[in-house]
């Protein structure tokens, strides 16, 4: 059921994602399901009710998620992507800040490179929020170590489709389109189940 939901939130049609979900929910039911592993399915649950429109019920989703694994930071992340969604900065901020600190917590727990995938990405949203809060030393503080930490993945992985994710996040806040565009094709190219993360991303710079 987990695959088959992952499967088929790939497309992106409203149908697909309806039995996506439904997928998903079933996974859910499976006995024996240990609570990280719930946390991950409501997670991609979701993930696929936010790229449907409804925020409330994926906010509940994402909650959840955070109940059953308090440091499991990709709820945390997309909390913080709501709240920044429906113009609530300071909320966002607090949820990016969160999910920051919690990276070394994540990375020793759960999955290291994924922590590295996460940081500049994270550093790329808190450089839209301090960009909103007219903080521009904050603003370009964020930017700059979202170069460091990319540059780094750059030179350890640099054809791991998440690297490719994370450096079109950080360009497209930077404002550089083209590049955003060029590195978002070749995650997607290489894992097509970005595809949803990348539109996310375009929203979220689209609400600034």
């Amino acid at each position: 059921h987990w695959l088959a939901g992952s499967l088929l939130g790939q497309d992106g049609r409203q149908d697909d994602r309806a039995a996506a979900i439904t997928e998903l929910q079933s996974a859910l039911e499976v006995p024996g399901v240990s609570p990280f592993v719930a946390a991950v399915i409501h997670v991609a649950i979701g993930h696929q009710t936010v790229l449907g429109g409804d925020l409330d019920a994926a906010r509940a989703e994402f909650e959840e998620a955070l109940r059953l694994a308090p440091d499991y930071i990709d709820a945390e992340v997309w909390l913080g992507d709501l709240a920044w969604i429906e113009g609530d900065s300071a909320a966002a901020l607090a949820h990016y800040r969160k999910s920051d600190e919690g990276l070394a917590a994540y990375a020793a727990r759960y999955a290291n490179d994924t922590a590295a995938a996460f940081a500049p990405a994270l550093q790329a949203r808190l450089t839209l929020v301090a960009r909103k809060l007219g903080d521009v030393a904050g603003e370009r503080a964020a930017l700059a170590k979202a170069d460091e930490q990319l540059a780094a993945l750059r030179q350890e992985v640099p054809d791991w489709p998440l690297v490719g994710l994370a450096a079109g996040t950080v360009e497209l806040v930077r404002g550089d389109q083209g590049a955003a565009a060029a590195a978002f094709d070749r995650a997607v190219t290489c894992d097509q189940t970005l595809a949803g993360t990348r539109e996310m991303v375009e929203k979220l710079v689209g609400a600034k």
